[in-house]
């Protein structure tokens, strides 16, 4: 599926089966003019491999992410990707914009509301 894609957008947990999901292999298989964004967990994406590929521009054309192998993120770690023209990284701040903070507040009364009223608590994780 990957070399009919315009954009892969990457949002999974990082689990033995999703480490170093995309490699040298999926990055070549991209379509050229494609576009990775990588929301998920930094070790999914072999950066070393994805560096080259933007290096190259035989596939994938340019790439977001805001997740890092090693966090906090350096640019001196990031295996050369801050030097890239196509690529964008933000230091794992997705979620930290004053919207994103507002839905979160919002989000948690209405769950202490749910279990204070007995109903069921919306997005359970344990």
């Amino acid at each position: 599926m990957i070399p009919l894609l315009d954009v892969l957008s990457l949002h999974c947990p990082l689990t033995p089966s999703t480490r170093g999901l995309i490699g040298e292999a999926e990055l070549g298989s991209m379509k050229l003019g494609s576009v990775l964004v990588n929301m998920s967990r930094g070790a999914v994406v072999d950066e070393m491999a994805l560096a080259r590929a933007l290096r190259e521009k035989t596939s994938v054309m340019g790439a977001a992410s805001d997740v890092f192998e090693v966090e906090p993120v350096r640019r001196e770690m990031a295996q050369g990707l801050f030097e890239l023209e196509n690529f964008i990284g933000t230091p794992h701040i997705g979620g930290s914009t004053v919207e994103a903070q507002i839905d979160v507040a919002v989000q948690a009364i209405d769950q202490l509301a749910d279990l204070f009223d007995g109903y069921p608590v919306r997005n359970r994780v344990c």
